[in-house]
């Protein structure tokens, strides 16, 4: 019969040295000892690629707190959360929105402010609650 070839070890099967434990960590391997990968998350680990899951669980999300509707915003989506709010902002009246040079700017009574983004919102904010401007999420 002919004999299929399975992976690197030529005939199927599984070889004696895949049997042998590993120096390092005492537990059978792929035959080849096993080190530590350093930089990458759940590498090195007896579950291998399958603990990516894990890995993702290490990672911490920064948060700010929305100063209008007090969520937890992650970072990476703040810009997108500031911008629904400056929007709510100009449908209610409160500001302008323009397209000037290339760039948006953002109007509040005599105040010109360049971008809208989470700093445009934190002053706005800030601007509102000095001038007593009850504005709720």
């Amino acid at each position: 019969m002919a004999s299929k070839n399975k992976g690197r070890g030529g005939k199927g099967g599984i070889s004696p040295r895949a049997l042998a434990a590993t120096a390092e960590d005492e537990a059978p391997g792929p035959g080849v000892e096993r080190k530590p990968q350093v930089g990458i998350a759940g590498a090195g680990s007896p579950t291998g690629a399958a603990s990516r899951g894990r890995a993702l669980e290490t990672v911490r999300l920064e948060t700010v707190r929305c100063p209008l509707c007090g969520k937890l915003v992650c970072k990476h989506s703040a810009p997108l959360h500031a911008i629904s709010h400056i929007e709510k902002l100009e449908k209610r009246g409160v500001v302008r929105i323009f397209k000037e040079n290339g760039g948006w700017v953002v109007y509040y009574g005599t105040h010109k402010y360049f971008g809208a983004s989470w700093t445009t919102l934190l002053c706005l904010t800030e601007r509102l609650a000095k001038e007593g401007v009850v504005v709720s999420g």
